[in-house]
């Protein structure tokens, strides 16, 4: 949308869905209780915000008003690739991000195919890599923790939602289950569809250390795999 196409200001809440842009209306604050209303004493400003704007929360944080929600996210991010930067995309959009990083003795159960997985220390560096360029571009706070199981610290108190794939669906519907049991609020699911590769077939890090593909979903037909056991250049690694 660009600045030629006049919306007025009054126009705003029929651009998005009406729930949606009302919702957030609330300054940016930690300390300040989410939900909170406030008047919109910034006219000229939000329409300018707005003409620049394709969606709510890029105009509610340009504008400098937005709900702050508090989100999670779990797995094991080996290797990380574009379906999961598409998690991590989503869930900046929503607010502050704490993903649990599966533990070196967690990861393993997780994986579907018997390979190695890299230690935690390792991908824990390469997942804070990604994730600092993406929260700084959405003005966003990150937190990486270990995951010990996999319900794991979503079902703390504190969270507002959980971003999850199509495949970890139930998992996050578990989740919500056992904070109910708890007493807590169930959370918001924000389910991100798949990235797909050049084949079409999903990107997965299954498919990456097979050698079948790259982070991006490009083919590789003459890169090798990587094996089940752990190569003899990382025995020293923690």
């Amino acid at each position: 949308m660009t600045q030629s196409e006049g919306h007025s200001a009054s126009e705003m809440s029929d651009h998005w869905d009406d729930e949606e842009y009302s919702l957030c209306l609330c300054p940016i604050s930690r300390t300040d209780c989410p939900g909170t209303r406030v008047e919109n004493r910034r006219i000229e400003y939000l329409q300018d915000c707005f003409d620049k704007s394709d969606d709510a929360p890029t105009f509610l944080r340009m504008a400098g008003y937005l709900l702050i929600m508090h989100v999670a996210l779990g797995g094991t991010f080996d290797p990380v690739h574009d379906g999961h930067r598409a998690l991590f995309e989503r869930a900046f959009e929503l607010g502050d991000l704490t993903v649990g990083l599966t533990t070196d003795e967690l990861a393993p159960k997780t994986r579907q195919v018997d390979r190695y997985v890299k230690p935690f220390s390792d991908r824990r560096y390469s997942l804070s890599a990604e994730l600092e360029p993406l929260a700084e571009a959405h003005n966003c706070e990150f937190e990486i923790r270990r995951l010990k199981k996999p319900t794991g610290i979503a079902t703390e108190p504190g969270f507002d939602a959980i971003v999850v794939s199509p495949e970890t669906q139930a998992g996050a519907e578990r989740i919500n289950q056992i904070r109910r049991e708890r007493g807590l609020d169930p959370l918001d699911i924000e389910i991100v569809d798949h990235v797909y590769a050049d084949d079409g077939r999903r990107i997965s890090s299954t498919r990456i250390v097979r050698g079948e593909i790259d982070r991006h979903g490009q083919l590789t037909p003459h890169r090798s795999g990587r094996s089940a056991t752990q190569p003899a250049d990382d025995c020293g690694a923690e």
